[in-house]
């Protein structure tokens, strides 16, 4: 008989249950602790009066913006996509991104960008998991170059560093995932992570570099067209920006990329 496989030994499934159980307890008592503190310190009062005040053409282009934002990002996702199933279309990219965009709404973290696997019934399970989370990869990588500057500014030459090394680390894990993730693995001893380390292996070794190449191209795009929209808001409260203010910016991408959902 296998180990554990007796009488007294545990449940495979009870034993896999529990500790994803517990992540999943972390992840939501961070995210209501998150809404608390933001409540606590923005009152939707106040909110509300900010929204009454702002300009309605320029809120008019936020909301355009956002549309744009939804249609030139399946194009990315459709890129990658490719990589594993060659017959997928950019529909299919947009219904997945939709469903992930509704699961994240409701399930902490950015675990809700996984369930865009559901509509991917021709994919394996852990071809779907190496998929996203490439695609998810480079949502960080390209957030921490943009904010690399401010990074320095607001955090001096100690802060600036680290974030040059988280997004070293960053980068390595997109194009080497093989080393870096089965590392941080052993380091967590995360049997979740060591499946996504093998699931983003088997997908680079199918991307071309032409098609990565795109893909961070069509990233940093989309970061900057993110930007313009915060801009947006912010001419459209009448307000008059710092330098510092702008610099901000990339700052406010970068937590969304990171796994809390209240970025």
């Amino acid at each position: 008989d296998a180990p554990g496989s007796g009488r007294d030994g545990p449940a495979p499934d009870a034993a896999r249950s529990r500790p994803r159980w517990r992540s999943w307890l972390w992840r939501g008592l961070l995210t209501g602790a998150m809404v608390a503190l933001i409540l606590w310190q923005v009152p939707p009062g106040e909110v509300l009066s900010t929204l009454l005040l702002l300009d309605g053409r320029w809120l008019a282009v936020a909301v355009l913006i956002t549309v744009v934002v939804n249609v030139l990002k399946p194009w990315r996702w459709l890129w990658i996509l490719r990589a594993a199933a060659p017959g997928a279309t950019y529909l299919q990219a947009l219904g997945s991104l939709l469903v992930a965009a509704s699961a994240r709404l409701v399930i902490p973290g950015k675990a809700g960008e996984y369930g865009r696997v559901v509509t991917l019934r021709a994919l394996s399970l852990k071809s779907a998991l190496g998929l996203t989370t490439v695609d998810l990869l480079l949502e960080m990588y390209t957030g921490l170059l943009c904010a690399l500057p401010a990074a320095f500014v607001f955090g001096g030459l100690g802060a600036g560093l680290v974030v040059t090394a988280v997004t070293g680390v960053v980068v390595a894990a997109c194009h080497w995932p093989d080393r870096v993730l089965r590392v941080a693995a052993r380091l967590l001893r995360s049997a979740r992570l060591r499946e996504q380390a093998v699931a983003v292996q088997q997908v680079m070794g199918q991307l071309s570099r032409g098609t990565l190449a795109r893909a961070i191209g069509l990233t940093l795009l989309l970061h900057g067209i993110r930007f313009v929209q915060l801009a947006a808001l912010i001419v459209g409260l009448d307000a008059l920006p710092t330098l510092h203010a702008w610099l901000c910016l990339p700052l406010i991408q970068l937590a969304d990329a990171f796994p809390i959902t209240v970025a």
